[in-house]
């Protein structure tokens, strides 16, 4: 993700997170709303991949991320969020 100064967000984001609903009022540090957290690695560059601890699905309800809100945090910074989707 790179922002309109074309800074890359992963050269400050260390966290990933999916929280239990799509609702953007609440607020994405809240432990109890959060489904799942994916560190992400330190040495990562902008546009790498890498491989997961554990699969994600891609499902709807359950344990899937679409429909889901997901953030992207520095320490307790959210540098953004949204909701997963599909086309």
């Amino acid at each position: 993700m790179v922002d309109s100064l074309g800074i890359s967000c992963r050269e400050f984001a260390d966290d990933c997170r999916y929280s239990r609903d799509g609702d953007l009022r609440s607020m994405p540090t809240d432990s109890a709303s959060i489904l799942r957290r994916i560190a992400l690695p330190k040495s990562l560059k902008a546009g790498m991949p890498f491989v997961l601890q554990s699969r994600l699905s891609l499902g709807v309800g359950g344990d899937g991320i679409i429909g889901r809100r997901v953030s992207l945090l520095a320490g307790h910074v959210v540098l953004g969020d949204g909701i997963a989707g599909f086309n």
